[in-house]
């Protein structure tokens, strides 16, 4: 994609063009106006919108165009009856049909899961867009047409599909759409192998199949998508260094691979990897200060490092992490107050920053009851938009385990039960809604360990709960996430069949630099029998 600064008053003048463009076309068949006036309006209305959304999109500002949504679908769009090889579509006017494609794209990106949230329009677009783009092929046939341009678009539709299936939690849908994606990178670096764009593109798409694994739980495949990504992001870069998208990429596979490393128990590793991606954010934020995208992803990012701060035993340096993430993350979503994700996802961080304070031993009363208080007033979208919803209900949990956790703070150890109690329906429905998801078995194992806090103090451990507690981790240990979750697997097994052998598991969850949080709960309960010793 291409970046570029664009004034407001720009902006708007831009959009009233393309406003009024659109209406044009409208006019045009109200009035019976001859097929070459309609051809010429959606060529003027598939330009400007393109080439608005290009200035629009580095600075935030997308949803300017959300307006134009439903009425440019139902004009952009394919002609009844469809637009096949023997139309002009392929032949011609060919240049004009990817045009309207390129101009539906926009309109699925500004109405997507990360955008406005209509994924009605946006579905419809983006598939309105691919059935543009299929009579194009073969391209040596059809004029005006270059294969960076056809698939680009094809790949920029098929990734907003598979987005927003993602979003959804529709990872079988999510995979065929960034399948397809791949394939149309891989046709393009095929038909053009001199082009670095298509090599970083082809990059993109390997990215984005590894997030879809690391979604699924499946981290190992994860990892080889996301490391064959960044092996062609930085051959090209090699080729073209100062290219800011190719830089951007390598930024973006280096954050996945820390992620990686931290769901896997690796912090050293995945600190070094986020510092990478951190020294890169960096340097392009501040060559292009005005792209509130970047902002928005150096923000995303010192969430991550400040998770891995947090596994590493860091804790004062976790919770100062995080606190300048959120702050980015406010001052990116300032530029674009109508995207309700970016809100949801600002919601969400802040809700991970009280747990970071709290780890940190810092007071975070005034915090807590303020999210507690924006979380009432955010809608419930299960239906219109899971994503978002997901994030509400998350960062509740946040919430409720922040109170859990200030209970225990305070040695209130009998509110600490009763308020973990009041959280298991709802951390029950987080994980039969996303039964794979990291930050879910971390949350998971967290209120795991509050629990076993309480037993701890109270001398009384409840060995059944315990084995139950502990089944329900091991999906996720079997799976290979540690760190955190590993330490509540542990921590539970000790507490449900005191004297298990170790068999190695401790120096696994250390052995590349995971600090326990709570190491005392990894050995067998200090509790008494009435006759003063060790029951057996």
């Amino acid at each position: 994609m291409r970046r570029w600064g664009l004034g407001a008053a720009s902006a708007g003048a831009f959009l009233l063009a393309v406003v009024a463009g659109v209406a044009a076309i409208g006019y045009a068949r109200q009035a019976g106006v001859a097929a070459e006036r309609e051809r010429q309006s959606r060529q003027l209305a598939s330009f400007m919108l393109g080439e608005l959304a290009d200035g629009l999109r580095p600075i935030g500002k997308l949803d300017l165009l959300g307006r134009i949504g439903e009425q440019g679908l139902r004009l952009l769009g394919p002609t009844e009856g469809g637009e096949t090889e023997a139309s002009p579509a392929a032949g011609a006017n060919g240049a004009d049909t990817l045009g309207r494609a390129k101009a539906l794209v926009v309109i699925g990106e500004v109405n997507s899961s990360r955008g406005k949230g209509r994924t009605d329009i946006a579905v419809d677009a983006l598939n309105a867009a691919l059935r543009l783009l299929a009579p194009l092929e073969p391209l040596e046939r059809v004029p005006g047409v270059s294969a960076a341009d056809y698939y680009r678009t094809f790949g920029a539709a098929s990734f907003w599909l598979g987005q927003i299936a993602f979003d959804a939690g529709d990872f079988d849908a999510a995979a065929r759409a960034m399948d397809r994606y791949r394939l149309a990178s891989e046709r393009w670096r095929q038909q053009a192998p001199e082009d670095t764009a298509a090599q970083v593109e082809l990059g993109y798409a390997l990215n984005s199949l590894g997030s879809i694994a690391f979604r699924r739980g499946a981290w190992q495949d994860a990892e080889r998508w996301f490391q064959a990504s960044l092996a062609l992001k930085l051959e090209a870069l090699a080729r073209m260094p100062a290219d800011a998208d190719t830089r951007d990429g390598v930024a973006t596979s280096r954050t996945w691979l820390g992620l990686v490393a931290h769901v896997r128990g690796r912090p050293i590793e995945a600190l070094s990897a986020l510092d990478a991606a951190r020294a890169e954010r960096l340097a392009q934020a501040a060559a292009h200060p005005d792209e509130q995208l970047r902002l928005r992803d150096l923000g995303t990012l010192e969430l991550r490092r400040a998770e891995a701060l947090r596994a590493a035993g860091r804790f004062g340096e976790a919770a100062a992490t995080m606190a300048e993430g959120v702050a980015r993350l406010r001052q990116a979503e300032r530029h674009d107050p109508e995207n309700r994700y970016w809100r949801a996802d600002r919601l969400h961080a802040e809700g991970s920053l009280l747990l970071a304070r709290l780890d940190a031993g810092q007071s975070v009363d005034v915090a807590l009851a303020a999210l507690r208080h924006q979380l009432a007033g955010e809608p419930a979208t299960a239906g219109s938009d899971p994503a978002r919803d997901f994030l509400r209900r998350e960062a509740g949990m946040r919430v409720a385990l922040a109170e859990v956790e200030t209970a225990a703070r305070a040695g209130d150890w009998a509110a600490v039960r009763a308020r973990l109690a009041a959280t298991e329906e709802a951390m029950a429905t987080l994980l039969r809604l996303r039964p794979r998801h990291w930050q879910n078995h971390e949350l998971q194992a967290r209120r795991a360990l509050l629990g076993l806090r309480a037993d701890a103090a109270g001398g009384a451990p409840d060995r059944a709960q315990c084995a139950r507690q502990r089944d329900q981790i091991q999906p996720a240990v079997d799976a290979g996430q540690a760190g955190l979750v590993l330490e509540a697997w542990l921590a539970l097994r000790a507490c449900a069949t005191p004297g298990t052998p170790d068999d190695g598991w401790t120096q696994r969850l250390t052995a590349h630099g995971y600090v326990p949080a709570h190491a005392a709960l990894l050995v067998d309960f200090p509790t008494t029998s009435a006759k003063g010793r060790r029951p057996s």
